[in-house]
């Protein structure tokens, strides 16, 4: 019986992974507030759980640790630490633990389950389990490929309908960015590479050919992604996988036919389709077949709308992350906290951008955003991980030593690996990490050491008892608990979301009623998320409008109580959430015509929070010049208009308004400035300007 409950519980953990290689790529749904990562995210956390117990039931069973101490035990643990000791410190501890909401990976509970799952893989996993590692690798390109082709497919428009980004331009198939699909691709196309390279050599013709078509499924997609990051890592690393391979391969001649085919094909695909990066698509056959056209150069005032370059937002970014980060050197804000923090450190330029008011949950760098939120330690011990892997891939393939597991192929897929996880250091350089990607930045090294093991003892030998104790039984049994409570509260967690969702979409469809019943049952499913408790709010304060409207005066006070106790319950347990107090601003304001005085007040006091953590934000200084003005401070309104301006100078509604202010206060002269300059810099068809400035 024991004996069989251990290879039972082998065999999940087995197939568990074959799962979550296979499934977390391609998992998503339509009901969730965030289509793709919070899934991705909570069934890495669903099936890491069922790993987990199998592995505790074997190591009750065994009645000893089950435990593989490798060579990044201790750069891993120095990085769990930083995390904790950063977590704890934390400007906003929910977060931290759980990451920031529909993201989620990056919280502390994400990160204790990506070391989870690689302990659990190094110490259930060895050499004597060839087949095992084979097919997590079968499972991966199966994966690939079915996320790659769906990729190409949006290319051709099978789905743009859906969505409101341009998919046909820039693919994002199942991962739901473009820049996040090519990063996934990059970890994973040496894989069919090596396959197409192992299959020439064996003379199998047919599954040469699959593979490589696969390997160009997967570059072709790559392409049509449209991202440079993803593209620049490949070109980094592509000679690198080749160059590695010819040095430690013998025969040499065997491996120039591969070479050449897949190194011309994807030469090919490049010219034929329009590679991510600008210097390159010049000698791609779109522009050569473009004929040069006069240049007629037309004086034009200078409009400021304009798409800012992704150069130009991560430059600002960067900077803001860099002076936070300096601000708080040791542990930094704390755990994914930077759509809080940023703010703090904000530069003034970002507001000339054309994403000024967008939020900024992430630094757009890894490195940086590990820096800001985590400090010098979480950064430190985070580049200390990747540096110590790093060389110690290149000890073991300096030692290049075939045994009888760590084969020929096994030398070229852990070749194949590594050039796919050391692209993942460079598009993090130009992004952040997701579920997807972080589950290969800590599972791939774990394939590598398990296929690279000499010593490791083999599972086959395991011996079980005949029968099990009463200690071994009582916890067998106390395991299951741990288990259900664990995927209740994942699913739990998933049904929150689902409501919040619905709600959401009730409120935007002004059927108020409907939303506060999927409010209240999203609260009650996660009472912890103050993201539900804000937003309900708000909800509840267009019910109370509703009730007023309709002359129910004890519903309408009840509403707007209800309503503030919410949004107030939702700044304590998050006071640096900024959204919140923009949220809170709103919901006051839509409780004003109850009490228009009493609740601008209300407003007045919660922009100026608000202001104070974010001093070079344009849009607070320009709502508190507005509530100012309704509470008949004219002097403040013009301050905090003039403030804004100051900040934005293509803020047109506040040049608009600043204008008018000016001409109430009778200074007319101030007032055809602002006017002059709105419709010479930012919009020259600006009406009401124009009939301010009597001009036709």
């Amino acid at each position: 019986m024991p004996k069989k409950i251990g290879s039972l519980a082998q065999k999940i953990i087995e197939s568990s992974f074959y799962l979550l290689f296979f499934l977390t790529p391609l998992f998503l749904t339509t009901v969730n507030y965030e289509l793709f990562e919070f899934n991705k995210m909570l069934l890495a956390y669903g099936l890491a759980t069922i790993i987990l117990s199998a592995w505790i039931v074997k190591i009750i069973l065994q009645k000893k640790i089950i435990f593989q101490k490798t060579p990044l035990f201790w750069p891993l643990l120095l990085f769990l630490g930083s995390q904790i000791a950063a977590t704890i410190y934390s400007i906003d501890l929910h977060t931290s633990i759980f990451g920031y909401y529909t993201r989620l990976n990056g919280g502390l509970l994400s990160i204790i389950t990506y070391l989870i799952l690689y302990f659990a893989f190094t110490s259930n996993i060895n050499q004597a389990h060839p087949k095992f590692i084979h097919r997590c690798l079968t499972a991966l390109t199966a994966a690939a490929f079915l996320v790659c082709s769906y990729g190409i497919l949006e290319h051709f428009g099978i789905d743009d309908q859906y969505w409101v980004q341009d998919v046909k331009t820039r693919v994002f198939s199942t991962l739901g960015q473009p820049n996040w699909l090519a990063a996934w691709i990059d970890c994973l196309i040496f894989l069919p590479i090596v396959g197409f390279l192992n299959s020439l050599a064996k003379n199998s013709k047919k599954i040469s050919i699959i593979y490589y078509l696969l390997s160009i499924i997967l570059y072709t997609c790559l392409l049509f992604t449209g991202s440079r990051s993803g593209f620049l890592a490949l070109i980094i690393t592509y000679p690198f996988f080749w160059l590695i391979t010819f040095i430690l391969l013998k025969n040499r001649k065997q491996l120039l036919k591969p070479f050449l085919i897949t190194t011309i094909s994807f030469s090919l695909l490049t010219f034929f389709f329009t590679p991510p990066i600008k210097s390159i698509s010049l000698f791609n056959l779109s522009q050569l077949t473009q004929f040069d056209s006069p240049n007629i150069n037309l004086e034009k005032p200078a409009i400021y709308p304009k798409i800012s370059t992704s150069e130009d937002i991560r430059k600002v970014v960067w900077k803001g992350a860099i002076a936070l980060g300096k601000k708080y050197p040791i542990l930094g804000t704390g755990v994914e906290t930077f759509a809080y923090s940023y703010y703090w450190t904000r530069p003034q330029e970002h507001n000339l951008l054309s994403e000024w008011d967008f939020l900024y949950n992430k630094a757009h760098n890894e490195y940086l955003n590990y820096f800001a939120t985590t400090g010098i330690l979480g950064l430190g011990s985070y580049l200390f991980l990747i540096v110590f892997f790093i060389f110690w891939n290149i000890k073991i393939l300096k030692s290049r030593l075939p045994s009888i597991h760590y084969t020929l192929y096994s030398i070229l897929i852990h070749i194949a690996l590594f050039s796919g996880w050391l692209t993942i250091l460079i598009t993090n350089f130009f992004g952040f990490s997701v579920v997807a990607v972080n589950l290969l930045f800590f599972l791939i090294p774990a394939i590598i050491y398990t296929i690279t093991n000499h010593k490791q003892p083999t599972i086959n030998n395991t011996k079980f008892p005949e029968k099990l104790s009463t200690r071994q039984t009582v916890g067998l049994i106390l395991v299951f608990p741990f288990i259900l409570y664990t995927l209740y509260f994942i699913l739990s967690y998933w049904s929150a979301d689902y409501h919040f969702n619905k709600a959401e979409k009730f409120q935007k469809q002004s059927q108020y009623s409907l939303a506060y019943q999927e409010y209240q049952q999203a609260m009650q499913k996660n009472p912890q998320e103050p993201l539900y408790k804000n937003n309900a709010a708000t909800n509840l304060a267009y019910l109370s409008l509703l009730a007023t409207q309709q002359e129910e005066a004890s519903s309408a006070a009840q509403f707007a109580l209800q309503s503030e106790e919410l949004a107030q319950k939702a700044l304590l347990e998050n006071p640096y959430h900024l959204d919140f107090y923009r949220q809170y601003a709103q919901t006051l304001y839509a409780l004003s015509p109850i009490d228009s005085h009493q609740y601008f007040e209300k407003i007045k006091t919660a922009l100026y929070a608000a202001q104070k953590l974010a001093p070079t934000d344009p849009k607070i200084t320009y709502n508190l010049g507005v509530i100012e003005y309704k509470l008949d401070n004219q002097e403040q309104a013009t301050n905090w208009l003039e403030k804004t301006i100051a900040m934005k100078p293509d803020y047109e509604i506040a040049r608009l308004w600043l204008a008018k202010f000016y001409q109430a206060k009778e200074q007319n002269q101030k007032a055809q400035e602002q006017l002059e300059y709105l419709l010479k810099y930012i919009n020259p068809d600006n009406q009401e300007a124009k009939e301010m400035l009597n001009i036709n």
